[in-house]
């Protein structure tokens, strides 16, 4: 029976794995499919790997070390990513917070003032700031998708 390697939980590729790929595919010339089985990956996790750290030093070609590289730089970059990029909007939502509303009637109250503060920066703010200064949200929120039946 064939087993099924995408059904493997999704980690990030590692150091050794990316230089696997690297003589694999560069130097013994293994297609996409035969390096993902050998490492146990998806083949669109390795295609998405080599499409996204290909370099163009001489001619297209895969490189471990810069791959690796760049992927710590991404983590790092995405950790200090603003969730509210508005002062204006992070103000209101601070303010707010510290008088006791719930982060679902602030995101209700921007809905309304939508010309004032923009909806869309208020995708991860529960995941932001609530933690921080009104730690009952969380709890809310698990009883909301827990009653949903989400949770």
């Amino acid at each position: 029976m064939r087993r099924c390697t995408i059904c493997i939980h999704y980690s990030n590729l590692s150091k050794f794995e990316r230089c696997r790929l690297f003589e694999w595919y560069q130097y013994q010339k293994k297609p996409i499919r035969e390096v993902a089985r050998l490492l146990n990956r998806s083949h669109a996790t390795i295609s998405r790997e080599i499409r996204r750290n290909r370099y163009y030093y001489y001619v297209p070609t895969y490189y471990p070390h810069p791959a690796q590289f760049y992927y710590g730089q991404r983590m790092k970059e995405r950790a200090k990513r603003i969730k509210l990029k508005s002062i204006e909007t992070q103000q209101y939502v601070t303010d707010k917070l510290e008088l006791g509303w719930t982060p679902e009637i602030i995101a209700g109250r921007i809905k309304l003032n939508e010309t004032r503060y923009p909806t869309c920066l208020m995708k991860r703010f529960t995941n932001t700031y609530t933690k921080k200064i009104h730690p009952l949200s969380s709890i809310c929120q698990d009883n909301i998708r827990n009653a949903n039946g989400l949770g």
